[in-house]
């Protein structure tokens, strides 16, 4: 754990150093395996990128892969890792993990309302996320995934986000979800302000045990909207992209077409009664 803390630290700390003047788009992915033998020094293998595309590292018997891709208001990865003790192997490890993370800057705009009158702002985060993990004879995983917003800098206080960590229980198979959070804050027309939005994935696997194995898998993608809630006033992003709005909560669809489902039966029993 201790060893999974300081490689952790290491990576947020390397990636931070992208984004030092807070422009621009930017990803850090990396892949780690370790392999350790009774009577031999260890095996290693490390690799990391940063940008766009995959990484892998492989030692005698564990793997992990990460890839990543930024853009502005969305961000999508994907790790895994496995790894395996068997014979005279004293233990294996693998993690992969990624940390992309989107900045663009924003000016509160309007065609009525004069420069310094308070709007209220409005964030979002949507974090979609799919993992899998398998144990055997005592192989261990553990899977994370964290979506945030912050002003300026990835590695400032959030002003929302969201977390998922599985504590290295995820039941064999699969598992899903939607996380979901939002905050407010005020501002001004004609205020310019820098936000950053961060994804960050990990999953890693252990085997200590002989024999024993493990493997785990994670896919996130996280959707961010930024909008002013005051009337006649907006969000202007200098990289002009669009901040979409995130998909309906599976409930809210659900009602939705429930509602409709409902208004299309009176509609035919309308027009049935109309024609007796």
């Amino acid at each position: 754990m201790k060893t999974r803390n300081w490689l952790t630290l290491a990576i947020l700390l390397a990636a931070s150093m992208h984004v030092a003047a807070a422009t621009g788009l930017t990803a850090s992915h990396k892949a780690d395996t370790l392999t350790k033998h009774c009577c031999w020094d260890n095996s290693f293998n490390y690799d990391e990128d940063t940008g766009t595309g995959t990484v892998e590292a492989n030692s005698w018997t564990a793997t992990a892969r990460a890839a990543g891709t930024p853009g502005f208001g969305l961000l999508t990865g994907a790790v895994s890792a496995s790894a395996s003790r068997f014979g005279d192997y004293a233990s294996a490890g693998g993690s992969g993990r990624i940390r992309d993370y989107w900045v663009d800057e924003f000016t509160v705009t309007s065609a009525s309302l004069l420069t310094g009158t308070p709007v209220l702002v409005k964030v979002a985060i949507e974090l979609n996320y799919s993992a899998m993990a398998q144990r055997v004879s005592g192989g261990t995983t553990n899977i994370q995934a964290i979506a945030a917003l912050h002003f300026n800098g990835p590695d400032a206080p959030w002003i929302t986000g969201v977390t998922y960590d599985d504590g290295g229980q995820v039941p064999a198979g699969s598992t899903g979800g939607v996380l979901r959070n939002e905050a407010t804050f005020a501002s001004t027309v004609g205020a310019t302000m820098h936000l950053v939005g961060d994804l960050y994935l990990y999953a890693g696997a252990n085997a200590s045990l002989n024999p024993s194995s493990a493997s785990a898998s994670l896919e996130g993608t996280a959707r961010y909207t930024v909008s002013v809630l005051t009337p006649d006033a907006a969000m202007s992003p200098l990289s002009g992209a669009t901040y979409v709005t995130p998909v309906p909560e599976p409930e809210a669809v659900a009602m939705w077409l429930a509602g409709l489902l409902g208004m299309g039966m009176l509609v035919r029993r309308r027009r049935l009664s109309d024609a007796c």
